[in-house]
């Protein structure tokens, strides 16, 4: 009885000693954040993709820190809603300072308090076609947001909705709106047009306050007040369209100048709806013997909103016994000799494309931008590479688009609706490259055990890429930022029989940015990005631009980038790394054999002739 007692002792230390073994040679892998967000809803956290499951209503939270995923916000890159959401919780995204896009289902009807507050890196919002309210404070803070498209079945907007959004160019209140809280645009610092729809009777205090560069404003017949500091700091105001009677428009001349005494003299009341669709803003500021011109050009001509910011920076010779020219002098003091201004400008073109029929208007409003910022700025200035962002809130680039920016001196950034991004430098494509209509929209998430088991590391994620795709791109994948920072980053392509190819290795920066150039990819074809893969070689890392100063590699810098091209079979079967080695081997060995006949044939020829010479 004791011995087989004492077997059974050891059996069990036996078998707890070779289980604890076995554990410590399995790589862990990142477990799913997940919980609950409502009575019917679930959400689930999966490499920085936060996906809601469910219907109905998200719980409101009487504190950001409540919010089930509140610990993990700034993991948050993007979130997917189901189609029967029917509202956003107050607070619910409260800081999620990663989070780019938002896209929201027509079901939903009311955007809670804070529910989008500090969301700094936001630039798409789309809130469908069902939102009625937006509550207090929803957008506060959400400082890249460059475009807001409200819908028509909106009917209240509460206090300080939209404050600081300071990347906002233009805004149009909806006709429905009968509910308009106070401060809802303060602080916009970029904003130059406004339109009210409504029937709205009251301009609230502090609607825009701090708004210096806001320019033209469209107000209806039914507004006939406008409460303290609706337009304090506007000190570009000029051009009120207004429907009123005559001595309604008189009163409103008045109340704005209240806040705006340069109104009584640069401004004017016009009777009417607006017909100027091209609007500009310029801000001159000095610094440090530099003088910088920022100017906002607005054209809402055509179907696409299209927003162009200038800089353009000249060197200033300083006052006689002035080390430098004083921060804040107004720019018409200042008088340099044209022989000592030396400069360049720079600008960003931003265009939204709200659906596939609106390409053919940006590609108009691109070149016709761009032939007017040449012919007013390039006469005395350098030109840098201008940028062209384009946001996608529906269907996929256009080739006729990208077409007509071929060789082009810009580099084009592109957001897809789902938070995908990436970038083309335009001057390197050829008029001959192959393009689908494709926008390299991707998924991201966590990595199986199998591809942690195979890399070695627990930090490796999925990407799957949602269309096929040819052109040279740089993929810019975002990962949660907590585990990817000041990394490497290595991209592999599973193959058929299981192996993984490496493809490219990156050096990942701060932003959590990894940053792939891709020739080519294909949807059925599986990709793994691997951090800090153990025993990978990093002669080969690639230095993005963004980080290449950081790092001090010039060297990097001088060697041009290769795309790699990825997924593609050939008619053989073979993918297309496969068929090139082989491509290669023959084209070696016909070389081989080729010198060996050119050999022989020599050596016959030098025998005839030392016959003949006999």
């Amino acid at each position: 009885m004791k011995k087989s007692f004492v077997k059974y002792i050891k059996f069990l230390l036996i078998t707890a000693i070779v289980a604890s073994c076995i554990s410590s040679f399995v790589i862990p892998v990142a477990a799913k954040q997940s919980g609950t967000c409502g009575q019917s809803l679930k959400w689930t956290l999966d490499a920085g993709t936060l996906t809601i499951t469910g219907s109905g209503a998200m719980t409101d939270y009487e504190e950001p820190e409540l919010s089930p995923w509140y610990e993990y916000r700034e993991e948050i890159i993007r979130v997917v809603f189901p189609d029967k959401l029917t509202n956003i919780g107050n607070l619910a995204f409260y800081g999620c300072t990663n989070l780019v896009s938002v896209v929201l289902p027509d079901a939903v009807k009311r955007i809670g308090h804070y529910a989008f507050a500090e969301c700094a890196s936001l630039c798409i919002l789309n809130m469908g076609t069902g939102v009625t309210s937006i509550g207090r404070a929803a957008f506060y803070g959400c400082e890249s947001l460059d475009y807001l498209n409200l819908p028509t079945s909106l009917e209240s907007i509460d206090d300080q909705a939209f404050y600081r959004c300071e990347s906002l160019v233009a805004i149009t209140v909806p006709k429905y709106v009968t509910e308009f809280g106070s401060a809802v645009f303060s602080y916009c610092k970029s904003l130059v047009t406004a339109e009210f729809e409504s029937s709205l009777k009251i301009i609230p205090e502090w609607t825009f306050y701090g708004c210096d560069r806001l320019v033209s404003l469209v107000i209806p017949d039914t507004i006939n007040e406008i409460d303290e500091y609706a337009f304090k700091g506007c000190t570009d105001i000029s051009q009120v369209y207004y429907t009123g009677t005559t001595e309604e428009s008189e009163n409103i001349k008045n109340k704005i100048s209240k806040d705006v005494p340069e109104f009584n003299d640069i401004g004017d009341i016009i009777y009417g709806e607006m017909v100027n669709t091209s609007i500009t803003s310029s801000k001159f500021t000095v610094k440090e013997n530099t003088l910088v011109l920022n100017n906002i050009l607005l054209d809402r001509s055509n179907d696409v909103d299209v927003k162009t910011v200038i800089e353009v920076i000249k060197s200033i010779t300083p006052f006689p016994g002035d080390e430098q020219v004083p921060d804040g002098t107004p720019v018409p003091e200042i008088t340099p000799a044209p022989n000592t201004i030396t400069g360049k400008y720079s600008g960003e073109v931003i265009i939204i494309v709200k659906n596939e029929n609106d390409w053919s208007a940006a590609t108009r409003q691109i070149i016709d931008t761009l032939k007017t910022i040449k012919d007013i700025y390039s006469k005395e200035a350098t030109v840098d590479k201008m940028a062209v962002t384009v946001y996608i809130q529906e269907g996929s680039l256009d080739q006729k688009f990208l077409t007509e920016l071929t060789g082009r001196n810009l580099i084009l950034y592109v957001t897809t609706a789902d938070g995908s991004s990436w970038k083309v430098d335009c001057s390197e494509l050829k008029q001959n490259t192959v393009i689908y209509d494709s926008n390299y929209s991707y998924t991201v998430k966590e990595g199986s055990k199998d591809n942690a088991k195979k890399l070695g590391t627990d930090k490796c994620y999925q990407l799957n890429f949602n269309e096929d795709a040819m052109m040279d791109a740089q993929v810019v994948v975002k990962l949660p930022s907590s585990e990817s920072k000041d990394t490497n980053a290595f991209l592999y392509q599973v193959e058929k029989d299981g192996s993984y190819t490496r493809l490219q290795a990156v050096k990942v920066g701060d932003s959590g940015n990894v940053n792939l150039y891709l020739g080519a990819v294909k949807n059925n074809t599986q990709y793994v990005i691997g951090l800090d893969v153990p025993n990978e070689r990093t002669d080969d890392i690639i230095i993005p631009d963004e980080i290449a100063d950081k790092t001090n590699n010039a060297i990097a810098r001088l060697e041009k980038i290769e795309y790699v091209i990825t997924g593609l079979d050939s008619s053989w079967g073979m993918n297309m790394r496969t068929v090139t080695i082989i491509l290669i081997i023959v084209l070696v060995g016909c070389a081989v054999i080729v010198g060996v006949i050119m050999g022989i044939m020599n050596k016959r020829k030098l025998k005839r002739m030392n016959v003949n010479y006999r």
